[in-house]
């Protein structure tokens, strides 16, 4: 879950407070890691937003599909900071993040054939925004297969999709 604990110690003690703060490393790291995600998400959803003059009930479903699948990225991130090393952690953690970012284009893919951007939004723009969530799409789906045999390889290709999505290059670009 997006949440850290309080570790449990049965001395009380400066040692045994660090040796348990020192072991739980692997729930920071998913901490960081689920935060990074959503909060990229939520970037680039606000990104796509701001440029969209145009919102249907169909966008609105859409939409809290993706809430939904946002919703279960703690979860996944949780049990792959908890078992880092183990497939169907890395797998699941992949599944969830396959399924948002398959979100994310059928959602985009709606605003784009509702004519729903702002007419000052150039088409070049939506195009990138268009490739760069196909590629999230084919590198999430491609690092979770490779989760099945190398949990670690496709962590690392979690991350780097995280990095590529931190930088702007559609319609989050500032293209005023």
């Amino acid at each position: 879950m997006l949440e850290l604990h309080r570790p449990q110690i049965s001395i009380y003690d400066a040692a045994h407070l660090t040796a348990a703060l020192s072991s739980e490393w692997t729930a920071y790291v998913a901490y960081v890691l689920s935060f990074a995600v959503i909060g990229i998400m939520w970037i680039n959803h606000h990104a796509l937003f701001r440029t969209v003059v145009h919102i249907d009930r169909a966008t609105l479903l859409m939409n809290l599909l993706l809430l939904g699948v946002t919703a279960s990225i703690p979860f996944a991130t949780n049990v792959l900071g908890t078992y880092p090393t183990l497939a169907p952690a890395a797998e699941l953690y992949g599944a969830t993040l396959t399924s948002s970012a398959i979100a994310f284009n059928l959602l985009f893919a709606h605003l784009r054939r509702s004519n729903a951007f702002s007419s000052e939004v150039p088409e070049a723009a939506i195009a990138r925004n268009g490739a760069r969530y196909r590629i999230g799409v084919g590198v999430y789906a491609c690092a979770t297969l490779v989760a099945f045999w190398f949990p670690l390889v496709a962590l690392g290709a979690y991350c780097a999709i995280t990095i590529y999505f931190l930088l702007p290059g559609g319609v989050d670009t500032d293209f005023r």
